[in-house]
């Protein structure tokens, strides 16, 4: 409120503001973290949904960044929020336009590449799974997966049966188009980046489609969830 910046690093660490606040969201409860959040960006939270509907500051230069890193390559606050397990936060983060392909400090967690997708993955967190690769998670650049056989279906690929249902839901995804609503929700995202919720809040849309933009349509509880269940989602 006084003009000071909000991406002003600590000259030690690198760590801007919005690091220190999902860091110090370890010992606080998430509405917490989320009151920091919209302090940092120019938001006004209320009681309405915590992603819909915003006053924006949009001509505000003091706007916190998502993507800033530290002095660690790679450790972005939706990074850091994957390694402090504070999966609602990430959620929120992916929700207002972070760059999921950016960042990743994670090569000595035993994770294929160590990247957001293949952390989520292997923690078994369905929805952050469906989150990053909505909000455009590069697939052709995931290495790990299996190899897919273009004239079987995913339920008869080789060795299906060894394979948990999110690698056979991300094995779909990486070799099928996705949905065409989703193509559009993806391109609209992209365009917009980090400013999608100021620019969807004020874009006088009906609600329900303000809160399929902001992805709200996905939850964010990263429960675990059988591969029926799933597939009546996905497939």
């Amino acid at each position: 409120m006084s003009g000071a910046s909000v991406n002003y690093p600590n000259g030690l660490t690198g760590s801007t503001p919005l690091h220190e606040a999902v860091e110090s969201s370890q010992t606080a409860e998430f509405n917490t973290f989320f009151a920091m959040f919209c302090a940092l960006r120019g938001l006004s939270s209320g009681e309405e949904s915590p992603y819909s509907l915003f006053d924006h500051k949009a001509s505000s230069p003091f706007v916190a960044c998502l993507d800033s890193e530290t002095v660690t390559s790679g450790d972005t606050p939706l990074s850091r929020a994957l390694l402090l397990k504070r999966h609602r936060i990430a959620a929120l983060l992916i929700r207002h336009g972070c760059d999921v392909n950016h960042g990743g400090v994670y090569s000595s967690w035993g994770a294929p590449t160590g990247d957001h997708l293949s952390i989520a993955k292997a923690r078994g967190l369905v929805n952050l799974v469906r989150l990053l690769v909505k909000a455009g998670f590069h697939l052709n650049n995931v290495k790990w997966l299996p190899k897919f056989q273009s004239n079987q279906s995913t339920s008869n690929q080789d060795g299906a049966q060894d394979h948990d249902a999110i690698t056979l839901w991300l094995m779909e995804a990486k070799h099928n188009p996705q949905p065409l609503v989703d193509i559009c929700r993806l391109v609209i995202r992209r365009r917009l980046r980090d400013r999608v919720a100021f620019s969807i809040a004020n874009s006088g849309l009906p609600k329900p489609l303000k809160m399929f933009l902001m992805l709200e349509d996905i939850g964010d509880d990263g429960s675990r969830e059988d591969f029926e269940v799933m597939e009546s989602i996905f497939m």
